[in-house]
């Protein structure tokens, strides 16, 4: 824990709906940007969305941050917005679609069919 409490959570951050094996185990993150990910998560992710108020200056710097107002600087800052780069926008992959479409296909379409 930091001497000053920044960042303080008393919960571990899993993050399971995107790493169902664990964050440690998802090849996305070093060892120490999982430690501050299990430690801190959850401060993170309350402080960026407004649901808790920052408790210091380092905590406001990372609201900042994340309104876009500074440029991630901050161990905190930068493995926050790996995660989020990691998990934002992600592609869920499935291997049982994997029929392509022939262009033909598409165009015998009626426009009754279409929806």
């Amino acid at each position: 824990m930091n001497e000053n409490n920044a960042f303080f959570s008393d919960r571990r951050f899993t993050a399971r709906e995107f790493f169902p094996h664990g964050i440690s185990r998802s090849g996305d993150f070093s060892l120490a940007q999982t430690k501050l990910l299990e430690q801190h998560g959850h401060a993170y992710q309350t402080l960026q969305q407004g649901l808790r108020a920052p408790a210091n200056d380092e905590e406001a710097q990372f609201v900042e941050v994340f309104k876009g107002l500074k440029s991630a600087t901050t161990p905190h800052e930068l493995v926050w917005q790996r995660f989020l780069d990691r998990t934002e926008n992600r592609v869920k992959v499935s291997s049982f679609s994997s029929r392509t479409t022939k262009d033909e296909d598409l165009n015998d379409v009626s426009e009754e069919e279409e929806w």
